[in-house]
């Protein structure tokens, strides 16, 4: 009597079989691991926490300066046709080269270093036109004339993107990393001999995977399946060094308003990515890509005539170790290509604007003439709008601080900085250098301000607040002052004034600061004090 062959015991054999070569192959133990895990090999005395407190840290190492660590798993997320492929493209560009121009003021490489891209849906003839184009788009050939001909050199750029982007195309390739086996999901033969391969290439900065559909090939809500996914990814991340992006979709219309139209917080938000919520937990950095509608793109004076799809919106949502993006825009050109621009302002904006320079700068040349104390940029937004509001209407808090740093850009004031005694740092605003110069009353309350430690003063809503804090900049905001200084009276420090190089885009939102935010000084008149309070 024959008996049937027991196939699952036979593809068991197989898949040991296959095991062993790839442990031989890797030079480790593969039965070794089976039996014991990451627990089992710990050594304790390697884990004692008293050395990090003994030591620093070692410095980090960023791919995306302050926004991706190397090391770690990321995901870039947007519904289908958003344009995350060539976003990604532009990403991997970036580190390659180390130019800042694929990616504009939205992201910037951190460091030149090799980049590996897996594109699974992309044949050779798509993506090597994809390439050509972007790279010209942005790093053109330049021209010289040598005699009676013209010569086109290559981009500077260009070398580093030869040597050190590679791009594979892999569209019907079978690409799974995992595979699942009565519920248990291991790693497949296709996770190892990319592991091999990315650890073969030499200053690995950058692994691109697009789309993870492909490479996951399981249901995408199966949480137990998705970890298993995550932690290869993460494996891959920490041996090779490099930061590891893979691409992933968002839910289909979860990010819509009652009414139809999108609701562009809720599309930028973390819990946007579609699938299990292992994959977005697990992942130390998100950043989402929504293609706007024209009715969004011009809500959010993006472009007045923008039309549908025409524009993108994108935010770093997460990102553990470094603070979150705020949102970003580019726009898609007939090539494809992705350029980050900053909003046009309408010229409603523009009015507004230069009513608020007129009267900010009027209520500080006042106040100078008459001896009063100075003004921070942050007292401004606190007490005049509620003066204000009745003859200028939008005079809201963000758009008075906003119109004070254009007046400091376009040169009508000066925004003098000086260091008190308790080592933090006060600002007020003066229509000269010499004004800010000649203030030693302004100056006095300033280090007054300041004295004795452990003291309080009043905050911008009247509260005290110890006068040893130190408020917070927002670096990022003055990105490229120039600094000037100035002679400060005798037995004074010296005086710094910030003369800003280049405008924001536009008024920063309610709630947050145009301009560095300074603690409130203790020295306003009354009225402006009981103002506060109101």
């Amino acid at each position: 009597m024959t008996t049937s062959p027991d196939r699952e015991g036979i593809r068991r054999q197989v898949e040991a079989r296959v095991a062993q070569e790839e442990a031989a192959r890797q030079g480790t133990d593969q039965d070794e691991e089976k039996y014991h895990g990451f627990f089992a090999r710990l050594d304790l005395s390697q884990f004692d926490t008293g050395r990090f407190l003994d030591e620093e840290p070692p410095p980090l190492n960023w791919v995306l300066a302050d926004s991706l660590l190397a090391g770690v798993v990321g995901y870039v997320a947007g519904a289908q046709g958003t344009g995350k492929s060539r976003f990604l493209l532009q990403i991997g560009a970036a580190v390659a080269t180390g130019d800042e121009a694929f990616l504009g003021e939205a992201l910037r490489p951190a460091r030149r270093g090799k980049v590996l891209a897996v594109f699974c849906e992309e044949d050779r003839r798509v993506l090597w036109r994809r390439i050509r184009r972007m790279f010209r788009a942005f790093c053109p050939r330049q021209a010289e004339s040598d005699g009676n001909r013209v010569v086109l050199l290559p981009h500077p750029a260009e070398a580093d993107f030869r040597a050190n982007f590679i791009a594979i195309p892999a569209a019907g390739q079978d690409l799974r990393l995992i595979e699942v086996a009565r519920s248990d999901a291991q790693p497949s033969r296709n996770f190892f001999e990319l592991l091999n391969l990315a650890k073969s290439i030499p200053d690995l900065a950058l692994i691109i995977l697009d789309p993870q559909s492909r490479l996951f090939g399981q249901n995408e809500n199966d949480n137990s399946a998705a970890t298993t996914f995550c932690a290869l990814l993460e494996r891959l991340a920490q041996e090779t060094g490099a930061a590891v992006l893979c691409c992933a979709h968002t839910t289909k219309g979860g990010a819509k308003k009652k009414d139809g139209s999108m609701d562009l917080q809720a599309a930028l938000h973390q819990d946007a990515m579609r699938g299990a919520s292992g994959f977005s937990a697990a992942a130390r950095w998100q950043l989402n890509l929504v293609s706007l509608p024209g009715k969004t793109a011009r809500a959010e004076g993006v472009d007045s005539k923008a039309g549908d799809g025409q524009y993108l919106a994108g935010k770093v949502c997460k990102a553990n170790d470094a603070p979150m993006g705020e949102t970003f825009y580019l726009r898609r050109d007939h090539d494809g290509t992705l350029r980050h621009i900053e909003p046009e302002r309408s010229e409603e904006d523009k009015a507004l604007e230069a009513q608020l320079v007129e009267r900010i700068v009027a209520e500080v040349r006042r106040r100078e003439a008459e001896g009063e104390p100075a003004l921070t940029i942050k007292t401004l937004g606190d007490v005049f709008p509620a003066r204000w509001k009745e003859d200028i209407p939008g005079a809201t808090k963000a758009a008075v601080r906003a119109a004070a740093s254009a007046a400091i850009l376009d040169g009508g004031l000066f925004e003098v900085r000086r260091r008190g005694g308790n080592g933090s740092i006060h600002g007020y605003l003066c229509t000269s250098m010499n004004a800010g110069q000649s203030a030693p009353a302004q100056l006095r309350m300033v280090e007054n301000a300041g004295q004795n430690a452990g003291q309080e003063m009043p905050d911008s809503t009247g509260q005290k607040t110890p006068s040893g804090i130190n408020t917070p900049s927002l670096q990022k905001k003055n990105a490229g002052q120039q600094k000037c200084r100035t002679e400060a009276p005798s037995g004074t420090q010296p005086i710094e004034i910030t003369v800003p190089d280049s405008r924001t885009a536009s008024p920063s939102k309610e709630g947050e600061n145009a301009c560095p935010a300074f603690p409130l000084i203790d020295s306003l008149n009354a009225r402006t004090q009981e103002e506060v309070r109101s």
